[in-house]
């Protein structure tokens, strides 16, 4: 495997910043409303991972004019679906389905970005979607019922 171009690196590594961004957003919101605290714990716990995970992405997101529309390209239309549940949700149960789907959504693309990285040049790039691969997985297996 010769590893990924500056382009898909772009386009996978802009998706999670996209994702985390949004969802460290909707949880931010959550965190302030006064629902079942169990929810309201495990949204500001996994607000604070999500802004690490911002901080990586964006150390990760490759600097160059020429891959401004992959730095800009739009959302993935599932994750944006995902997102509106997850911010209409009034009660804990459908938002906390809705961060479910969303958080294994953010995984799959980790695992996707993975299988076609190379062994060497994305070195870099493997071990930073390992850890927040890892981050999210807690999260997922840590989310309460609601």
């Amino acid at each position: 495997m010769i590893g990924l171009t500056a382009e898909q690196t772009t386009i996978g590594v802009a998706r999670q910043l996209w994702l985390s961004r949004q969802l460290a957003e909707v949880l931010a919101g959550w965190d302030a409303q006064g629902h079942h605290p169990g929810v309201r714990v495990w949204a500001a716990t996994a607000h604070r991972r999500l802004d690490e995970h911002i901080e990586v992405w964006t150390t990760q997101l490759p600097e160059s004019v020429l891959l401004e529309p992959q730095r800009n390209s739009p959302p993935d239309p599932g994750d944006e679906a995902l997102l509106g549940a997850a911010r209409a949700a009034a009660d804990p149960g459908p938002f906390t389905d809705a961060a479910r789907s969303l958080l294994a959504a953010a995984v799959a693309a980790l695992d996707d970005l993975v299988a076609d990285a190379g062994p060497v040049g994305d070195r870099a790039l493997v071990r930073a979607v390992m850890i927040v691969r890892r981050d999210l997985v807690a999260l997922i297996e840590s989310l309460p019922d609601g």
